[in-house]
């Protein structure tokens, strides 16, 4: 898609003004009522912005591909890409809780009377725009634009006619002042404000392609000095007269017209901020980082799970104010955001440009912000463990679906937390174990594999009821030995547990089990090409393989692609095959059984027992 200039540098405005960041310097000098000082601190922090635009501007044209600062960071290493996307995510709900909060209060401070409840009227509305579809939505945000254009407009000619209107005094500027205006709490929110006027560049980065990425870069160093002169602008002027006037609360009728117009546009953009939030998680369900009910659309397109997972979560922030313990420690975030950023700049430098004098100074410049948000780091000395703590769920989520891939993971999981898993599995049994036993029968004189046993829930049972032999295989030593314990405790001495390699039968299983039980075992199962020629290997003609996989409470353990066509697979490999589907309120269940009817390929040869 082609783009003019003028049409890039108006692209990006429209972003950074549709994030409501012309309106937030303005409404928070209102509500926190701060001194002249911080002008000195909004032109140390355009300093930075210009910096941040210069580095985006470049990363425009040498990585011409639609993305934004997760996508920058995944171009590093996919797991900082889940980080900062994580990161920016929880970022995107903070800023729509707080700044509905603000919004919300000033009409209540207002009007004398409280609307907390308009928040969450904001945010059910939002909610159904959204779900509506892409050409709703996107009626309604070219509205709100228009809106935001107009308000911005009045907005700055009504500063300058009451800066031209003022009763001139004597004001005292301390610039000893400015240091602490800098370790001011409220201002780590105007801080990370003034970081978010990124907004424009992941607008600019829809267009991004080797055509646009000369237009693009221009375009956002343009776009960000333009941006930086009027919020100076607005702030220098607009602090002067409540400096004069007292009290934001004693400007004129106008004034508050206008400022309360502000706050509408703010609980406005709530739309703009849910739909950000949502396609971030659409985004990140899609590359598998996070549980795949994320990446799920309606026929229209609408990431309608992503969209009620980010209401739902705004919603909690916003009710219960819990934004006010994290918003500071989100401007670490903010900090290590934009490190990462500028990190994913230096490395494109280095693999794509020549070297000169141009690549010198792009890395200077790229050198000496990294080295600037680190001092404003040290200056804030924030708690890095309690930002950790924000990021809990989306690790909790992303493990979700490593889980599924990292065999290492898994053992590392089960070790740790073999006592639970031990819990976990007898509340499932309770309800697959009469379905297993009519599947299976009786299974006097067999000899049958628990293939990922776990703790030995169905090992120590079937070899306490039956006359039978139990191979119990399990990839965690932790949860062998609870199997062992139970073992020992119930006098069971018909099983053999054996430490396995993950996704394959044991090479020594050949011809040998009249049973192998696959229980939450499939879905773990990456290789399953290895698995199969393992299983054949195992059983004897006539055996039976039993599995029964679940997906997983609101599919965050979803089943694999593969084993939604197990029936064509193991018929392909010589099974007569029965496969169950179970629907749940809370999950599916998939009951797979197969019998053996090919001959067996090798002699009866049993495996050797762990030690």
């Amino acid at each position: 898609m082609g783009i003019k200039l003028y049409q890039a540098v108006l692209i990006y405005l429209g972003g950074v003004l549709s994030t409501s960041i012309f309106i937030t310097p303005v409404l928070l000098v209102m509500y926190f009522g701060f001194s002249i000082e911080q002008i000195y601190f909004w032109i140390f922090m355009g300093i930075i912005f210009i910096l941040l635009s210069f580095v985006y501007a470049n990363l425009i044209y040498l990585f011409p591909k639609e993305g934004g600062v997760y996508e920058y960071a995944t171009y590093i290493n996919k797991h900082l890409g889940f980080a900062v996307g994580w990161l920016e995510y929880i970022g995107i709900l903070l800023a729509l809780s707080f700044w509905l909060h603000i919004s919300v209060s000033l009409l209540s401070t207002i009007f004398n009377k409280n609307f907390g409840i308009i928040g969450i009227f904001v945010l059910l509305i939002a909610f159904l725009i959204s779900i509506l579809g892409k050409k709703t939505s996107n009626k309604f945000i070219i509205f709100l634009s228009l809106f935001n254009l107009v308000l911005v407009i009045l907005l700055f000619l009504y500063a300058i006619y009451l800066y031209l209107n003022l009763d001139y005094i004597q004001i005292e500027i301390n610039i000893r002042n400015i240091l602490n205006i800098l370790k001011n709490q409220k201002l780590k929110v105007l801080l990370a404000s003034i970081l978010e006027i990124f907004a424009g560049t992941e607008i600019l980065g829809f267009f991004a392609n080797n055509k646009n990425k000369k237009i693009l870069r221009k375009a956002t160093i343009i776009g960000s000095i333009i941006v930086f002169f009027i919020v100076i602008t607005l702030i220098f002027l607009i602090t002067i007269t409540i400096l004069n006037k007292g009290s934001f609360y004693e400007l004129t009728k106008t004034g508050l017209f206008i400022f309360l117009m502000g706050s509408m546009m703010t609980i406005g953009n709530s739309l703009i901020w849910i739909i950000g939030g949502s396609n971030m998680l659409h985004e990140m369900g899609l590359n598998k980082q996070l549980p795949s009910i994320f990446s799920k659309t309606t026929k229209g397109g609408v990431p309608v799970y992503s969209i009620l997972f980010t209401v739902i979560f705004a919603a909690f922030f916003y009710i219960f104010g819990i934004y006010d313990i994290l918003i500071n420690n989100y401007f670490v975030a903010s900090i290590f955001i934009y490190i990462t950023s500028t990190l994913a700049f230096i490395k494109t430098i280095l693999e794509k440009e020549k070297r000169n004098i141009k690549t010198y100074i792009n890395l200077f410049v790229s050198y000496l912000l990294i080295i600037i948000l680190l001092f404003i780091t040290l200056i804030y000395k924030l708690e890095i463990f309690v930002l950790l703590l924000i990021t809990i769920l989306g690790v909790s989520l992303y493990l979700s679906r490593e889980f599924q891939r990292n065999k290492k993971i898994i053992k590392i999981f089960h070790d740790l937390f073999a006592p639970i898993v031990d819990i976990f599995y007898y509340l499932l049994l309770k309800e697959d174990l009469p379905i297993i036993e009519k599947l299976l029968g009786n299974l006097d004189k067999k000899i049958i594999l628990d293939f990922g046993s776990s703790t030995g829930h169905l090992s120590t049972y079937f070899a306490k009821k039956y006359d039978c032999f139990v191979y119990s295989s399990e990839i965690s030593k932790k949860s062998l030995d609870i199997l062992k314990k139970k073992a020992l405790k119930g006098k069971i001495f018909n099983i053999v547990p054996i430490l396995d390699k993950p996704d394959s039968i044991d090479p020594g299983f050949k011809s040998f089990f009249d049973v192998v039980i696959a229980y939450h075992t499939l879905s773990l199962i990456k290789d399953y090409n290895k698995f199969i020629e393992g299983l054949k290997r195992s059983l004897k003609t006539g055996g039976i393989f039993l599995a029964i996989v679940y997906d997983r409470i609101f599919k965050i353990f979803e089943v694999p692609e593969w084993i939604k066509n197990i029936d064509i697979i193991l018929k392909e490999n010589g099974f007569d095959v029965i496969v169950i589907r179970k629907k749940g309120l809370l999950w599916d269940k998939v009951i797979i059984y197969a019998k053996s009817v090919s001959p067996a390929l090798f002699t009866n040869q049993g495996p050797e027992s762990s030690s």
